[in-house]
């Protein structure tokens, strides 16, 4: 679709190289033309003045005239004046016939020039499709790519889930999955339990629990001071569940029972947090799981028991 018109284009630049060529010629040619004419005029005016030369002689009051009648012209001269007036008229033929091919010639090329115009606003039409066609193709590019990108990430994420799934498999991994409270009145002294599952492959043995209740909120940095240290041996095989329970170091009063179920506007909550350490399998290495939970009174109205929601405090909800 392209190659033709540079073609068409190469043709037109030919023609109006001709064309050019013969208006030179043409414009040669009249030059010369004017060049003579004017020297076979001074020719023929220097003849008649010869010629027409009167004679001086007379007087003022009677002026001589004289009639000047022409010599007889020879058979040469007529014969010259005749070649004369033919070259003369030859000259103005030819002067016509330049002047016609120059306005043809002029002609010729302002429509070679349209034509390139024409031809160069075909290529320039074709230029534009050809742009739009690649502006499509980028863009079908692109989204190929972006769509291979993104598949490439779930290939990733992909396997990913499952190296953890595997390593998972591998090893054990305890999650906290209930916290209950018992005897969670005023004037009493609760008991809290707290339930573990192991979602991985393996055994675990957890050794030791802290376990925090209280009023204050977890501080900022992460401690576990003022809470029951359990030192424990408890065996928990793949899938398997454990409880662990524990008494707070503080009494519920009333006023305090009051104020945490309308925290709203007291501001009040009852703090559970906490972590246990375990081994996974065989190995020594310990790992933990930190949690940070409170009371939450419309839920336990709603359902009729103690009910705890997750507390966002940072550093505390963890699971290595």
């Amino acid at each position: 679709m392209i190659r033709q018109p540079f073609d068409r284009c190469e043709v037109w630049r030919s023609l109006r190289q001709v064309a050019s060529i013969l208006t030179l010629i043409l414009l040669t040619g009249c030059a010369l033309s004017a060049q003579s004419q004017p020297a076979k005029q001074n020719q023929e005016r220097s003849g008649d003045d010869a010629q027409a030369q009167p004679d001086p002689r007379g007087t003022v009051t009677t002026p001589l005239v004289v009639e000047i009648k022409p010599p007889a012209q020879t058979k040469e001269q007529a014969a010259e004046e005749r070649a004369q007036k033919a070259e003369q008229t030859s000259d103005r033929q030819w002067t016509r016939i330049l002047t016609a091919l120059t306005v043809f010639v002029s002609f010729l090329q302002a429509v070679i020039i349209g034509l390139q115009l024409r031809v160069a606003k075909q290529q320039r039409a074709v230029m534009d499709a050809q742009r739009v066609a690649m502006d499509g193709q980028l863009a079908a590019t692109k989204e190929a790519a972006e769509a291979a990108k993104k598949s490439a990430d779930a290939a990733v994420a992909s396997v990913e889930a499952a190296k953890r799934a595997m390593y998972l498999s591998m090893r054990a991994r305890m999650g906290l999955v209930k916290v209950k409270a018992t005897d969670l009145d005023p004037d009493s002294s609760p008991v809290f339990h707290f339930s573990f599952k192991n979602f991985g492959g393996k055994g675990a043995l957890v050794v030791r629990g802290e376990f925090v209740i209280m009023y204050l909120p977890p501080p900022k940095d992460v401690s576990y001071d003022g809470g029951h240290v359990l030192e424990l041996a408890a065996h928990c095989e793949a899938g398997a569940t454990i409880q662990i329970s524990t008494l707070p170091r503080m009494t519920i009063s009333q006023q305090f029972w009051k104020d945490i179920q309308d925290p709203a506007t007291t501001g009040k909550f009852l703090y559970v947090y906490g972590v246990i350490r375990y081994k996974a399998g065989f190995s020594d290495d310990l790992h933990s799981v930190g949690f940070s939970m409170r009371y939450n009174p419309r839920s336990s109205r709603k359902k009729g028991k103690p009910m705890f929601s997750n507390d966002s405090t940072p550093g505390y909800n963890f699971a290595d």
